[in-house]
């Protein structure tokens, strides 16, 4: 009930001392590999319900739309809807199929609609193609393996995304952050030697990119936070992820504490609030 009567979740909010709340989709979340019509027509009722269910108390409670991308003149017209409607943000998956990855000029106008109305994407952990292992259960495969985040960030980058778009704005959901400085050290390097195709060479350093353009919200991840001297500060968001079992509720407070053990309370502040209130 907490989670399904808008009116029991604000005041939930509350007691708990929340301020607000940005709403991923839950079950949504596993259809977006399904039929494209199906994905298109559930995403859409939903998208009608979230906002209805938002509009009880829009400053607390954040709608993020879904966005099934597999039909882009839809797409583009159903973040115009979700925008009309009273939704903040959209969700599209993490990773297509790799014939249809986002290094692809196809999702132009997907990019140029999100850019125009100022509509954060996320790209959600568990909802992307990903990586095939059959060795390893679903759930270990999605949640240590987060070359889903990693590919399609490289290919938004490396292939003019934020440079056609720079305005853009795009958010790696769930996929922790302690991978992030490495990440862009690599691709920073790569980037000085010159060894790619001049064609594809980005205008400036992946790291500009991120900053400019790319948030990164995580549950649980103190090694992460203990480099936001590197990257970091104003680009990642701390996340509950009530009611899922990987939340840290009703002992968030503690994870804050120890997560951010050592970081200084302007960061903490900007991190649990500020920069998903920015953003």
């Amino acid at each position: 009930q907490v989670g399904y009567v808008p009116e029991v979740r604000v005041e939930f909010q509350k007691k708990a001392g929340v301020e607000a709340e940005v709403l991923n989709p839950t079950r949504m979340m596993n259809i977006m590999q399904g039929d494209p019509e199906v994905v298109l027509a559930s995403a859409q009722v939903y998208n009608d319900w979230l906002a209805e269910f938002c509009s009880y108390a829009p400053n607390s409670l954040i709608g993020l739309g879904l966005i099934s991308i597999w039909d882009i003149d839809k797409a583009v017209l159903e973040i115009r809807r979700c925008a009309k409607i009273g939704l903040r943000g959209i969700v599209v998956i993490s990773y297509p199929p790799e014939n249809l990855g986002y290094n692809q000029r196809i999702y132009d106008p997907l990019w140029a609609e999100a850019e125009s109305n100022g509509t954060p994407i996320s790209l959600h952990a568990f909802t992307g193609y990903g990586i095939e292992d059959s060795s390893l259960h679903p759930r270990f495969r999605h949640a240590c393996l987060h070359h889903a985040a990693q590919r399609s960030l490289t290919q938004m980058i490396y292939y003019g995304v934020f440079d056609r778009f720079p305005d853009l704005k795009v958010v790696l959901a769930e996929f922790d952050i302690g991978w992030v400085p490495h990440f862009l050290w690599l691709a920073d390097d790569k980037y000085r030697m010159r060894h790619e195709n001049p064609d594809i060479t980005p205008q400036k350093k992946p790291s500009d990119y991120f900053r400019a353009n790319v948030f990164a919200d995580f549950i649980d991840d103190p090694i992460g936070l203990k480099n936001t001297d590197i990257i970091g500060e104003d680009n990642y968001m701390w996340s509950n992820d009530y009611p899922h079992w990987e939340s840290s509720w009703p002992r968030s407070q503690e994870y804050i504490e120890r997560n951010f053990d050592g970081v200084s309370e302007d960061i903490k502040r900007k991190i649990t609030r500020d920069n998903a209130a920015k953003l």
